[in-house]
């Protein structure tokens, strides 16, 4: 006896397969710089791009500096305070005069460091050719500071250099930015990213746990993020707000935990495919500043599927020697929200074009389970220390001494958004000796 595989599919039923979704991190980083500067880290001297420009446009250029780390980031809660040192060479052929004082240009995009936060002190101010001096930076936050992002340029000399139409600055800089804030008090602790497979027709629910760690209430007011002339990235159709219910108290107690209950409601009318939309929960945090708010959004990817009437077919040549002619169906990847099983109603046709229902001779139930912490718990049915997802299960059914020709293979999954199939002949190579 030997087996011959004919064919192994994998068959999606009533949507497309799912992407993974992205995850966002979380909290204090620090912005680039509002304007790239040149990485001399190296310690050779070099023209910047500003001692350039100001060649070309100014009679007198300004002097050749090699600023070592020409941006530095910082983290700082109100009523703290910390430095930084930043080394400067003069690879100018004259001396050079250092002065550095905090510079505030008259238009910025960016909320400016206050200069009484800052103090500047140099090692030495007058700079002879090839000398190093060290430029110290203290930064102190006042206690009823804003929470806030700053950023600031620290001009070393005098000198400044103009572009085009645009303002003076400083010819030699030091960029750095504050990102002022406090620890955060509200957290989401489950559901800020949800999956929700529903058939069209039906409703689906989930659940947003957060906690208020703070020793005062905060808003929730949760909210659909619909996009009205748009759609959302990443979707098929546009999601309709009157899909979408909540059920949420209108403030989270000092030391409470409250969940937001959200109900979707999918009309049959519904196209197949992905919809999703974010929630804003309406959370304020007194920890957090008021443009930060993408920590209390809710990422809600719906995946609109339709139930098939007529089954899904294929084709499988029968060879005289076949003595079994066997399929295999798995079930795999996201499960719907029903509470019953899923299901495959399986129907063959002979040659002859009889209708036959093979014999189930297996069935096989598989599953996986995790003792992971945080992102790596998505899309887990149970908590605690064993995270578990759905399974799949796997069924087996078998005509014995099927006739030679072509059969007729047809599967109608219930319950089921995605299947593999497997059709094997067992092949009798017995040649009578």
């Amino acid at each position: 006896m030997n087996l011959k595989t004919l064919v192994t599919l994998a068959v999606v039923v009533g949507m497309f397969v799912p992407t993974a979704a992205a995850v966002t991190a979380q909290t204090q980083s620090t912005p680039a710089p509002a304007e790239p500067v040149a990485d001399t880290t190296d310690a050779q001297p070099s023209d910047t791009a500003a001692d350039t420009q100001a060649e070309e446009d100014n009679e007198s250029s300004p002097a050749r500096l090699y600023i070592q780390d020409r941006w530095r980031g910082m983290e700082l809660k109100p009523g703290e305070s910390d430095s930084f040192e930043v080394t400067v060479e003069n690879g100018d052929e004259e001396t050079v005069t250092l002065d550095p004082s905090v510079f505030v240009p008259e238009f910025t995009r960016s909320r400016p460091v206050k200069p009484a936060w800052t103090t500047i002190s140099v090692s030495q101010t007058e700079l002879a050719p090839d000398e190093e001096a060290t430029v110290t930076v203290n930064v102190s936050v006042p206690s009823d500071a804003e929470l806030a992002n700053y950023h600031s340029t620290i001009a070393l000399t005098n000198a400044t250099v103009a572009y085009g139409d645009r303002p003076e600055r400083p010819a030699h800089s030091i960029d750095f930015s504050l990102d002022v804030y406090r620890e955060p008090t509200v957290e989401i602790v489950d559901g800020d990213w949800l999956h929700a497979p529903v058939q069209a027709g039906e409703t689906v629910t989930r659940n947003v746990t957060i906690e208020n760690s703070g020793d005062e209430a905060v808003p929730l007011n949760p909210q659909a993020n619909v996009q009205d002339h748009h759609r959302y990235y990443g979707s098929e159709g546009q999601l309709d707000r009157s899909w979408i219910e909540f059920d949420a108290p209108s403030q989270i107690e000092a030391g409470e935990t409250e969940t937001v209950t959200i109900t979707v409601s999918v009309p049959e009318s519904a196209d197949r495919g992905r919809y999703n939309t974010e929630i804003d929960l309406g959370l304020r945090d007194p920890h957090r500043s008021d443009d930060n708010r993408w920590w209390q959004q809710v990422n809600l990817n719906l995946r609109v599927w339709q139930q098939p009437t007529d089954p899904f077919t294929t084709t499988v040549d029968v060879d005289n020697e076949t003595d079994t002619l066997t399929l295999t169906l798995s079930e795999f990847s996201y499960r719907t929200q029903s509470t019953e099983d899923g299901e495959f109603e399986v129907t063959f046709v002979t040659p002859d074009g009889e209708v036959i229902t093979p014999e189930r001779v297996q069935e096989k139930q598989t599953g996986a389970v995790s003792l992971a912490e945080g992102d790596e718990r998505r899309g887990q049915e149970s908590d605690g220390p064993y995270s578990s997802d759905s399974g799949s299960e796997t069924v087996t059914v078998q005509v014995e001494d099927p006739e030679a020709g072509e059969w007729e293979v047809r599967i109608l999954p219930r319950n089921v958004l995605n299947f593999q199939y497997e059709i094997v002949e067992e092949m009798n190579t017995d040649d009578g000796n």
